[in-house]
């Protein structure tokens, strides 16, 4: 297989994992009963010291917005510009469009919330809109930053993705799941626009598009380790909430349910950033010019 096609497997391969992850988070977290007591338990966890985080977090998520939105694309279009790398401009507005758009569809109208007997909200909130903008313009950035940036810049996305993500839980907008399927639909987005950077642009070393690749291979593995220990801590609170018979009561049993919520928050921030490192595509290298004994002597006039 070319390098161009493995690019373009290794993208489908991200949209197909991604997608099935999330038909499986939502049929858990919306259609099950143990799934919503999970959520609803986080949820109400949140609510303990509230009173001390709702000014930092709303803080955090009245920088989100539409025009925000717009003005944030608009500024990662301008660097793909700025290195000739229309393709990728390209690739980003779908990106970000797609994934947000996207994001509205499925909570409004295709995912619903059914009523299974436990007492909570029965609106569907799932996908978070708030996080699909913040995950959908990390990545963004990634993808159009020169490969040397690429590992800062991820690491940056991460931060800004799990804290937006864990500011909606802190404010009592959103569910764990919530904010996970959003990085789950951005995930799936990712795969589809870097398999079709593949498509149009051959690999390395091919006649029309000299390139080099370098992946952060550090930042990667840094990524997955913190992604996999915050996972750790979601599989041990998920599974203290799960032997619960009913919406934890206990302050211990709610503080771990949110401090699960929230890890998982930032694992799969993580893996989403690690994603985006190992499938952006080549930077093009512009060929040195040679020197003047190669070219041959100066014409004299």
């Amino acid at each position: 297989m070319t390098r161009s096609g493995q690019r373009v497997a290794a993208g489908l391969a991200l949209t197909l994992v991604a997608a099935a992850t999330l038909a499986v988070l939502a049929a858990v977290f919306l259609t099950s009963a143990a799934g919503q007591r999970v959520d609803e338990t986080a949820l109400q966890g949140a609510r303990i010291g509230r009173g001390r985080l709702i000014d930092g977090a709303l803080t955090v998520l009245g920088l989100v917005s539409v025009a925000g939105l717009v003005a944030a694309t608009a500024t990662v279009v301008v660097i793909a510009f700025s290195r000739r790398r229309g393709d990728l401009a390209l690739a980003v507005v779908v990106l970000v469009g797609g994934a947000n758009a996207t994001t509205q569809v499925l909570k409004y109208r295709v995912l619903e919330r059914p009523d299974v007997g436990i007492d909570t909200i029965t609106l569907n909130s799932l996908p978070s809109g708030h996080s699909t903008v913040a995950a959908s313009l990390a990545v963004a950035l990634v993808l159009v930053v020169p490969v040397g940036l690429r590992g800062v810049t991820a690491v940056f996305g991460v931060g800004t993705a799990a804290l937006t993500g864990v500011a909606t839980l802190a404010a009592g907008w959103h569910r764990p799941s919530d904010v996970v399927a959003a990085l789950l639909v951005v995930g799936a987005w990712l795969g589809l626009v870097t398999a079709g950077l593949a498509l149009l642009r051959p690999g390395p070393g091919s006649p029309r598009e000299p390139g080099r690749r370098v992946v952060a291979a550090p930042t990667v593995v840094v990524l997955v380790g913190a992604a996999v220990l915050a996972l750790a801590v979601t599989a041990l609170a998920l599974w203290r909430t799960l032997g619960l018979d009913a919406i934890a009561r206990a302050r211990g049993d709610l503080l771990l349910a949110y401090a699960g919520g929230a890890s998982a928050v930032a694992g799969f921030a993580g893996l989403l950033l690690a994603a985006a490192l190992l499938v952006a595509p080549e930077d093009e290298r512009v060929p040195a010019e040679p020197p003047l004994s190669a070219r041959g002597p100066e014409r004299s006039h």
